[in-house]
């Protein structure tokens, strides 16, 4: 007989114990997987956007609230900055380029950015249909926007006041959709763009001395500036500077002893796992000596027995692998998007990575060790004996 079928069949002679395995070994797969696929993909994508942003400019309050309300649009701003005040104090030679935007409305949920075409060369974001907003209620409207919400080019819709979809319509000013960005799989699929006095106008305002803005994102000359701007900011009360990089650095760290337990604890799963595969043989062994004996009668070596044994248990660790993997592939596609919205996973279901293989080879490895043991007794057993007790 095949020893391959021979052990498929030995492992589903008790599904019960076979299926407890390797539901521990996808288990502690699962988890391991999908948090390093959310965390790599929210490194890429927010290094990607921390990127061509110096510092932020804005409202007094907190610099992490700050960052991610202006560049990754999953916080309320900390406030509004009068423009007058603001561009004087841009002038600064230590600085070399600005962007203002202007938040506070949405269109079913999507927030609403004013600012100036610029931003799309900053962000390497691109236009794949129509044009970039040039004229007032114009606007740009990223990949997820114009799939969930119908929109195409020279549609139209009305703007909420708010971040959630319902605040006061502003029903007299309709957009007119004149542009639809390539998807990027980040923050620039969820928002609408359109230009500051465009924002104005919504709230029947026009540019003049009270005019504001929500943040300025900035661009130094050289380094010297992340440190000489901020001293000169302090001494203003109603603005604060944040670093996107040193906040968001910031924000790992907070992160990291979470996400390190729950690695901890899928590794304590997977040794379970194993475990539980190394006591379901030892049980095993008691009850097919004979069958053991009887191969070994029709000419089975020690050693095949040795190996049946230990493919019962790579056996469990593959397919415990196999079905946490694909798991993993359907929760880390909705993981960071749920835990961060505007964010997803960049990683594909027909990628593999290097990290993921590793692991496959330690999960085999671990099914291995925890049928050694049992296959050496097994192999070790001396027909006289068994067929004399029998």
């Amino acid at each position: 007989m095949n020893l391959f079928y021979l052990v498929w069949k030995n492992v589903w002679k008790k599904p019960l114990a076979s299926l407890l395995s390797i539901l521990l070994f996808s288990l502690g797969t699962t988890i391991i997987l999908s948090i390093s696929s959310a965390q790599e993909s929210l490194k890429t994508q927010v290094k990607e956007s921390v990127q061509g942003v110096d510092m932020i400019l804005g409202a007094n309050g907190s610099p992490l609230q700050l960052v991610l309300s202006s560049l990754f649009h999953i916080d309320f701003p900390t406030g509004n900055i009068p423009l007058e005040k603001t561009e004087k104090l841009l002038k600064n030679p230590l600085i070399k380029e600005y962007l203002h935007i202007s938040i506070g409305d949405n269109y079913q949920g999507y927030r609403i950015v004013g600012t100036e075409p610029e931003f799309l060369d900053w962000f390497k974001a691109e236009i794949e249909f129509g044009k970039p907003w040039n004229m007032s209620f114009g606007a740009v409207i990223g990949a997820e926007v114009a799939q969930n919400m119908n929109l195409e080019l020279g549609g139209q819709f009305h703007s909420s006041h708010g971040f959630s979809g319902e605040g006061m319509g502003h029903d007299d000013h309709p957009f007119n959709v004149v542009g639809i960005l390539k998807e990027t799989g980040g923050v620039a699929d969820r928002l609408i763009f359109c230009s500051t006095e465009t924002v104005w106008n919504v709230h029947g305002k026009q540019r003049d001395a009270d005019s504001e803005i929500t943040a300025s994102l900035i661009r130094f000359r050289n380094p010297g500036g992340l440190v000489a701007f901020p001293r000169i900011v302090r001494k203003i009360p109603e603005f604060t500077v944040a670093s996107p990089a040193f906040e968001i650095n910031r924000l790992f760290l907070v992160f990291e002893p979470l996400i390190g337990f729950l690695k901890v604890l899928a590794w304590v799963i997977i040794i379970i796992s194993s475990l539980s595969i190394m006591f379901a043989l030892f049980n095993a062994l008691s009850e097919r000596v004979y069958e053991i004996s009887l191969m070994r009668v029709m000419g089975a070596s020690r050693r095949k027995v040795f190996l049946s044994l230990i493919l019962e248990g790579l056996y469990l660790a593959f397919f415990g692998f196999v079905a946490g993997f694909l798991f993993s592939k359907v929760i880390s596609q909705n993981l960071l998007a749920w835990v961060l919205p505007g964010f997803a996973s960049s990683g594909s279901w027909f990628e593999i990575s290097s990290f993921e293989i590793s692991l496959f080879v330690l999960v085999l490895l671990m099914g291995v060790v925890a049928a050694l043991i049992p296959a050496i007794i097994g192999a070790r057993k001396e027909i006289s004996r068994i067929l004399f007790s029998e």
